[in-house]
């Protein structure tokens, strides 16, 4: 019975049984504030960046640094998601060209463009786009022939 407490005392005193560390989970998150809650969320012990580390850069004009590069290479998850939304959006774009291919179609700014040739779509009436996107006003003709495209208005102008 005396010895009961000395145990309980050494066993306190007893370093704990060494375990390896875990590694450090990686999470890549595209902008910073999907980071800050990744961070959040995964505690102190995870390693979170993100790709666009600065709040005010517009993710659309946003370019991939050496950086960037380097730690998509080191997350695994990061690369494989990157390759699934690919093939995602390569058979999504293929099914649709399949569906759409030659249909004309036509819009006030070409910022559909490129998905409209992705797509094999037949782009019309592209010098009024063109007069719109350089801010300048589009000739008589093509606002002419860019309305009879779109049809009656619904208010019937």
């Amino acid at each position: 019975m005396r010895f009961l407490p000395l145990l309980a005392i050494l066993a306190a005193l007893a370093p704990a049984p060494s375990r390896a560390a875990a590694p450090a989970v990686r999470i890549l998150a595209a902008e910073s504030m999907y980071a800050d809650i990744a961070r959040q969320i995964a505690g102190p012990d995870a390693h979170v960046a993100a790709a666009i580390a600065n709040p005010a850069t517009d993710p659309h004009l946003f370019e991939a640094s050496p950086s960037v590069a380097r730690e998509v290479a080191r997350d695994p998850a990061a690369r494989d998601g990157l390759r699934r939304r690919e093939t995602l959006v390569q058979a999504s774009l293929a099914a649709l060209r399949a569906r759409l291919h030659g249909i004309p179609v036509a819009e006030t700014e070409p910022v559909f463009g490129y998905m409209a040739a992705a797509l094999d779509l037949r782009m019309r009436e592209e010098g009024f786009q063109r007069a719109v996107m350089n801010d300048t006003e589009p000739a008589p003709r093509q606002v002419a022939a860019f309305s009879r495209i779109c049809g009656p208005t619904p208010c019937g102008c």
